[in-house]
């Protein structure tokens, strides 16, 4: 939805900024997994998307009208946070994080005695794309899984399970990312470099760029 035409994109403004997390943060997360695996232990990656992340996001009423599009001579209300107004990755990344700390608190040492290093499972949000790091034996890795997806089933998540990719090779966020015995490979996929040189090559035939697919280019990299 666009939002620009109606000026309630310029009428609106952000109060607080999401940190997303790099790819680096989600290597060193399973680097420090392998780092921490005793005796019969491996490390694998589980990688499960949310479906339809935004629309899970209820509008407030009095705020519905703003968020409004005419369609075929019809009026159409949004009564979900529409994809597009300037809030809505905001608000859903509010809740993602919420949902995030509460999945990553199962797998982490109660009390004043934690010590980094004895966490079975460490969890990266990408807006709505999770990448989670799990260590322990196959029975132990297996129960973690199931756990996980107990969670995120109690909280009413819709999870995208026929795109679920498990193992010591994922996608995530336009990397595969590839687990060693004492090391992590990355590389950038195949599908993002084919985006990368369409958009390079649009950039090169014209001569002025806007700030929006400037934003957009960079944004890719």
């Amino acid at each position: 939805l666009n939002l620009k035409g109606s000026n309630i994109s310029a009428a609106t403004k952000l109060t607080h900024k999401v940190i997303l997390p790099r790819i680096t943060d989600g290597i060193h997360d399973l680097l420090a997994l392998l780092a921490s695996r005793q005796q019969g232990e491996d490390v694998e990656a589980l990688v499960l998307d949310v479906s339809d992340a935004f629309w899970l996001i209820p509008l407030l009423r009095r705020e519905q009208r703003y968020v409004v599009a005419k369609v075929d001579g019809r009026w159409v209300v949004w009564r979900r946070t529409a994809q597009g107004s300037r809030n809505a990755n905001s608000t859903w990344c509010a809740l993602a994080a919420l949902v995030a700390r509460c999945i990553q608190s199962l797998f982490m040492q109660s009390g004043s005695t934690y010590k980094q290093g004895t966490e079975t499972m460490r969890l990266n949000v990408y807006m709505d794309d999770p990448m989670h790091g799990i260590r322990g034996d196959p029975a132990t890795r297996n129960k973690t899984k199931a756990m996980i997806v107990f969670v995120y089933m109690l909280l009413g998540l819709p999870m995208a399970y026929h795109k679920a990719a498990q193992g010591d090779a994922v996608d995530w966020i336009g990397i595969h990312i590839k687990m060693l015995p004492a090391a992590v490979q990355a590389t950038i996929t195949t599908a993002k470099l084919d985006e990368l040189r369409v958009l390079t090559q649009e950039m090169l035939a014209i001569n002025v760029i806007s700030k929006a697919s400037l934003r957009t280019f960079v944004g890719k990299w």
